[in-house]
């Protein structure tokens, strides 16, 4: 089948819909294996482990199953592959974001964070990560408030919006395009060697936020205003923010679309 004829057959009561499913998930597959394309950044990456590729497949699959008929049914091949295409980089990037949060260095030790296999602990668990995400956000923001008091005072603006970037990228899952678009009035579709340029520099920038943010806990916990587990947790939340910022879903593997 064809990607607009098997997305035609999934619905529950055509006759072709075992057929349709067995095509979708191939389809899916082979789409998986290549180079995907975050729509809003237009940044490539591959999905390069195969137990992941598998796991997004699956998650995707059973979505279009449940969902059609999709919005493109019908519609032309080229058109099919890419909502399917862009489908998949949702997946990864949600389960990506999932694993950044929730699977960071020490995890294991900490209650409720360790691998669930009931729906009550994933209930626990959720709880859980929950506190532990809001744990971070204060501890990441009372090494912030260190950071700026020891800026001058015409430097701190430029530090409050990089501090408000990561937050959005991180926490809010704002789409690096939009605050490229916002902060620094480049657009992707228009100018794409512009947003290389400014995406690097903001990157650079953000850098340098965390540099700072890890020499305030040091700062903090030498002169006791911050006690040793938080400043163990403060360091968690700082490679939390390594990791989250550097997801597909603002800076894929470093590489660039081809202009």
């Amino acid at each position: 089948m064809t990607p607009s004829e098997l997305l035609s057959h999934l619905q529950p009561d055509d006759s072709r819909r075992e057929e349709a499913a067995r095509a979708l998930v191939a389809l899916l597959a082979q789409l998986a294996r290549g180079r995907l394309v975050e729509p809003s950044s237009r940044q490539s990456f591959e999905i390069r482990r195969e137990t992941e590729r598998e796991e997004v497949v699956s998650r995707v699959a059973l979505k279009v199953l449940q969902c059609s008929p999709l919005p493109v049914a019908g519609k032309s091949d080229g058109e099919c592959r890419r909502y399917l295409s862009t489908m998949l980089v949702r997946a990864h990037i949600a389960e990506y974001r999932k694993r950044a949060r929730l699977v960071l260095p020490g995890d294991d030790k900490l209650p409720g964070l360790r691998a669930t296999s009931s729906a009550a602990d994933e209930s626990t668990g959720a709880d859980a990560a929950d506190d532990y995400i809001e744990r971070a956000r204060t501890l990441l923001d009372r090494a912030f408030d260190r950071v700026l008091a020891a800026r001058q005072e015409r430097f701190r603006e430029a530090v409050q919006r990089a501090w408000q970037q990561i937050n959005q990228l991180v926490f809010e899952q704002v789409p690096f395009a939009t605050i490229l678009l916002r902060d620094e009035g480049v657009d992707a579709d228009k100018d794409r060697a512009e947003f290389v340029r400014a995406r690097n520099r903001v990157f650079k920038n953000h850098e340098r936020l965390r540099i700072a943010l890890r020499e305030a806990s040091d700062a903090m916990l030498a002169d006791g205003s911050l006690t040793e587990p938080d400043a163990k947790a403060l360091d968690q939340a700082l490679i939390l923010l390594f990791r989250c910022q550097n997801s597909p879903a603002s800076r894929i593997e470093g590489q660039d679309v081809p202009p």
